[in-house]
């Protein structure tokens, strides 16, 4: 279930009820409502509350897998992901006014996490497209692969602003939208952050050898990244 709370932690209540899988809350950009997505009614779907837990609406009814929405700046759109076009990871776009929904990206790779930029102009999101999940150095396992695309709303200017070939996930913008920020980790410490106690690969000739993820900041038109 979701809780509400004050931004300093006080006056925790749940917010939908608990006992329901409920997850990924996001608030609507005049803090007039929260939409998130929840299992209650089967498959994962879409839903929007208003911040004091009155008026629950559904905002999807499909078999599909339905989660990670962001609104536009406007609060009239949401994009999300869904596995609705052949079981896929894609970005769809809703309007939420009328409900529609339709596809702003497509293919055989996952995309994953995006992001609206607040002069509504940008749309980011990770993605494993182009990948061909190569081997770990020296091991059997594939490796996970993600890149930091940008994309219009419209479905034009798709491009990749990170360098390929490691992992970067979850975008956010600046507030002045030329930037993102996410975490990133070499292609190999995929494989070791999904052990119980990751091991990196020097750690035998540097004890103090660790697997992280670190933040970094990326510039949308250049692709130039500092670390955080």
């Amino acid at each position: 279930g979701l809780v509400c709370a004050e931004a300093d932690g006080r006056g925790e209540q749940p917010l939908v009820g608990l006992g329901a899988i409920d997850y990924d809350a996001v608030w609507s950009p005049d803090g007039g409502s929260v939409v998130f997505t929840s299992a209650r009614e089967g498959s994962a779907e879409l839903f929007r509350v208003k911040p004091d837990g009155t008026g629950l609406e559904r905002l999807t009814d499909n078999p599909a897998y339905d989660d990670q929405a962001a609104f536009s700046p406007d609060g009239k759109q949401l994009v999300f992901v869904t596995t609705r076009n052949g079981g896929t990871a894609d970005l769809w776009i809703m309007d939420l006014p009328t409900r529609r929904a339709k596809a702003l990206t497509t293919g055989a790779g996952g995309d994953f996490r995006p992001a609206w930029s607040s002069d509504g102009r940008w749309i980011a999101f990770s993605s494993d497209r182009g990948s061909t999940m190569p081997f770990g150095h020296g091991r059997w396992e594939h490796l996970q692969i993600a890149d930091l695309y940008v994309i219009h709303p419209d479905g034009t200017g798709l491009k990749r602003v990170t360098e390929h070939g490691n992992f970067c996930g979850s975008p956010k913008f600046s507030a002045d939208s030329r930037r993102l920020v996410a975490y990133c980790m070499e292609a190999n410490d995929t494989l070791e952050t999904r052990r119980p106690n990751p091991q990196p690969e020097n750690q035998q000739q540097d004890p103090r050898a660790t697997v992280d993820t670190r933040l970094v900041s990326i510039d949308v038109a250049t692709g130039a990244a500092t670390e955080i």
